[in-house]
């Protein structure tokens, strides 16, 4: 059978639909099927107009309309009380909207069920002459009915009317420029990696020499409280040091106070740590009234 095929069709009843559908289901009468298939041509074809774009073709579209019909087929229960066509038009719609987002772009931009609802409701605006393009009011409304961002409202409208391009499309008349050229990166910079680097190892460094002017105890509770692999337990912590899990906690809050204090008094100074150029050394900033002192 041709995929557009220009037979005529012959529709089926009620009950000749439910006995050719009991056939397939319980049979898997191959003749029934094709009856089904063929007497529901015209609902794959009324769809696939509707989807139809320039870059794709009306033929495609039918054979994907097919594929979700085969599958409705294959789905159906012949105890509802509902009509095949009704049941079918779901799973048409369905390969067919798969099929528009496979092949509207190279890269695949539309992932989730309230995205492709978008995007097909932009589509079916833009293809409307009567339809003005969507102003801000209209987008405010698009976002609150899909349960989107107004600005994936904004990126969904703009990837509506743009193209695929090659980044190595080339730029301008002297033909040494190309389009990924043009292309900032916004990534960090090397100097921004190289601060963010020198500013954790001096977090960590000052951690280190904080926690080794705390008591032994102190040290142990937030080493096991806040640094570990697994979060212990006051009790756990309380059996291995001989005392009430109580007692933890109180020794955990002024560990904790102590650590506050240190690091507030050390940003009021200027910084955390300041290193020195000539011996990379990590020295303690001086902070009169500080808890502890960092060596």
């Amino acid at each position: 059978m041709s995929v557009v095929s220009r037979s005529p069709v012959r529709f089926l009843s009620e009950e000749e639909e439910r006995n050719i559908l009991k056939r397939w289901t319980r049979h898997r009468d191959s003749t029934a099927l094709d009856r089904l298939i063929d007497s529901h041509r015209p609902l794959v074809l009324k769809l696939a107009t509707r989807y139809r774009t320039g870059a794709l073709s009306l033929a495609d579209l039918v054979q994907e309309g097919f594929v979700g019909l085969m599958e409705a087929a294959n789905r159906f229960d012949t105890d509802r009380e509902v009509r095949f066509a009704t049941y079918a038009q779901w799973w048409i719609r369905s390969t067919m909207q798969e099929f528009v987002l496979r092949n509207m772009s190279a890269v695949r931009s539309v992932t989730s069920s309230r995205q492709k609802s978008l995007m097909f409701t932009l589509r079916k605006m833009a293809d409307d002459p009567e339809t003005p393009p969507p102003d801000a009011e209209t987008k405010a409304e698009l976002a609150q009915r899909f349960g989107v961002s107004l600005a994936a409202v904004d990126r969904m409208s703009m990837r509506m009317n743009a193209f695929d391009q090659s980044l190595d499309a080339v730029i301008g008349p002297s033909g040494d420029l190309v389009l990924k050229d043009l292309i900032a990166d916004e990534g960090p910079t090397p100097e921004d990696t190289l601060m963010e680097t020198d500013e954790r190892l001096q977090k960590r460094a000052w951690l280190k020499s904080a926690l080794a002017n705390l008591p032994d105890r102190e040290r142990r509770i937030i080493e096991g409280r806040h640094l570990g692999d697994g979060k212990l337990l006051l009790r756990e912590l309380g059996d291995e040091m001989g005392v009430s899990k109580e007692r933890v906690r109180q020794l955990e809050a002024r560990a904790m106070e102590t650590l506050q204090k240190t690091a507030k008094c050390d940003l009021a100074a200027g910084g955390l740590l300041r290193s020195t150029a000539s011996t990379k050394r990590i020295v303690p900033v001086n902070r009169t009234g500080c808890p502890g002192q960092l060596v």
